[in-house]
């Protein structure tokens, strides 16, 4: 007898099963996101170029604080293996 893995959530509310981006992970990537967008457009209208590039890096940033809480199980879902559980069954659903 072999263990099926559990299929992705169907149905007219399947997105909403996924968590629809509603994650702490999420959340913080966006709002980091959109500090670095906002200082960026800043620097390009007063044209101060090296607060451009500090802008760029506070984007990288939000990307790296968005997986790094997503692997700390802050995330909602994952079709890769990174995020599901080792020992388990799981299609990744935290």
């Amino acid at each position: 007898m072999s263990k099926e893995k559990p299929h992705l959530p169907t149905g007219p509310h399947s997105s909403m099963d996924l968590g629809d981006g509603h994650s702490i992970a999420t959340w913080v990537a966006v709002v980091i996101a959109l500090i670095g967008f906002a200082l960026g457009t800043w620097a390009v209208v007063i044209q101060a170029w090296p607060l451009l590039f500090v802008s760029m890096g506070i984007l990288v940033v939000a990307l790296i604080a968005g997986r790094l809480l997503s692997l700390a199980g802050f995330g909602e879902y994952s079709r890769g293996s990174i995020d599901a559980p080792a020992d388990k069954d799981s299609i990744g659903v935290k």
